[in-house]
Formats: C-alpha cells, sequence, structure tokens
C-alpha cells in the first residue's frame, strides 16, 4: 500500500532577480514500510524534495498524496511526519530527557501513554541510564540517537531524514546508520532518506530515487533486491554492492 504518492511535482523558487526551476515532473509512490533513499548530483534539490513532501514547500504544479489509515488526501494529516535534520538541534540547557520530551510538552499531549512510550524507547534503545545527562556530555552518535527518539516520541508515520549523518566522522557514521535504520526497522517505521552517500543509500535502503541535475527529474527509481532478514552490515559486505552503486552512479 503506498502511504506517499507524488504525481508530476513541479517547484520553482522565485527571487528579485528571476525564476529557478527546482522540480520537474517528480513522480513516485512510497509504500508503508519502504526505507527510500534520494541521491543526486550536489545542488540538484533533494532537500527540495523533502519540503515539498513535508509541505514545508508548495508546489506550483503536481499533486502529493498522502494515505492515513486508508483515507487518501492531499492534506497532510497531523504528526504524520517526523524530520531529522543534519545537526541533532537538541538544546544545550536540557537533559536528554527534557529534550525528548518537549515536543509532546509544546503540543499539549504530554499523557502517561506517551511518556510510558519514551521510556520504553531509551531502554529499549540503550540510553536510560543517560536521560539526566546533557547532550554536551554525550558522544555525536549517542546525541543522533536520542534525536531520533524525540522524533519518534511524536509517533509519525514517516520519518523525513535530510543527511542526518553528514556531520559525523567515517566510522561513527556507519554505526550511527546501523543504528538508526535499525530502530526504525524496530518501530515499523518508514523513511526518506537523502543522502550524499551512495554506500550509505544502497546499505540501508530498498528502494533509491535518483534525481538528474537541477531542474530535478527522477532519472530512475532502483529496487534493491536483499532480503529483508539481511542486516546493514551484511549489506555492506554484500559483493553485489559495488554493482549496485555502478549502477545508480551510471
Amino acid at each position: 500500500m503506498d502511504i506517499i504518492k507524488l504525481d508530476n511535482v513541479c517547484l520553482n523558487y522565485f527571487t528579485k532577480t528571476g525564476e529557478t526551476e527546482a522540480l520537474k515532473n517528480i513522480s513516485f509512490k512510497v509504500n508503508e514500510g519502504d526505507f527510500v533513499s534520494v541521491v543526486g548530483p550536489s545542488g540538484c534539490g533533494k532537500t527540495t524534495l523533502l519540503s515539498a513532501i513535508s509541505g514545508l514547500l508548495t508546489p506550483q504544479h503536481g499533486k502529493i498524496f498522502y494515505n492515513q489509515n486508508g483515507e487518501v488526501s492531499e492534506n497532510i494529516p497531523k504528526n504524520f511526519f517526523g524530520y531529522m535534520l543534519q545537526s541533532d538541534e537538541l538544546f544545550p540547557w536540557l537533559t536528554v530527557y527534557k529534550n525528548i520530551v518537549l515536543p509532546l510538552e509544546i503540543q499539549k499531549i504530554k499523557t502517561k501513554a506517551n511518556l510510558d512510550y519514551i521510556d520504553n524507547l531509551l531502554k529499549k534503545y540503550g540510553l536510560e541510564n543517560f536521560k539526566n545527562k546533557k547532550p554536551t556530555e554525550l558522544s555525536g552518535g549517542m546525541r543522533q540517537r536520542v534525536a531520533l527518539i524525540r522524533t519518534l516520541a511524536l509517533r509519525p508515520k514517516v520519518l523525513l531524514l535530510d543527511e542526518p549523518f553528514s556531520a559525523l566522522d567515517y566510522v561513527t557514521r556507519i554505526s550511527v546508520a546501523n543504528d538508526v535504520a535499525n530502530i526504525i526497522k524496530e518501530e515499523h517505521k518508514t523513511a526518506i532518506l537523502v543522502t550524499h552517500d551512495i554506500e550509505e543509500a544502497v546499505s540501508l535502503s530498498n528502494k533509491v530515487v535518483i534525481l538528474t541535475r537541477r531542474p530535478a527529474t527522477v532519472k530512475e527509481l532502483v529496487e534493491l533486491p536483499f532480503n529483508e532478514n539481511e542486516t546493514i552490515t551484511s549489506r555492506r559486505e554484500n559483493f553485489k554492492l559495488s554493482e549496485w552503486q555502478t549502477k545508480i552512479f551510471d
């Protein structure tokens, strides 16, 4: 079942000096449970595409449909999306726990059930003993896990990930990407990841959307034939990985 459908989406930027065509006739579907990576040349419009999907930018042409429990609409349901940025955006003066609870306070849904859900996530993903620490006391990888749990606190249907691992060193990046992908799988979430890292896209995803240079169109949608029970680590070690990287680069 498709949870998001883009139908010939076009989006232009307007400035005092003129108009820039960013997205042109973008069409693809995201099924429930998919982990979709979006790759393409630098500056081609990957983040713009995420912003259009999330409703932060409005396309001039085309439509985006959202499926919430079988109800399909062009209107985005409440808490349909959770957004993770390149930076973890944790408030340094708040504890880990207070950072995670903050979205519930803002939306006035700080219920026992939601707090119990957060406690369960902290325990399940090894952060229970760090809940009273400040973000500055954590490693970069642990901060990203905290940021993910904060995003999950509102129980979104779909996670939008805008290069959330790009600020990490290579070794930490692999470890944290594996952690985040496993948490997303454990929590049965759908995810759309923007990344420049082809290995990351291939190892984490079941689908890769390849964009052309600006104005971005869909060059190809590649479905990766990995076994769904295969671990991310084993995918990285898969001898066919270079074959798929080459396919995406070409």
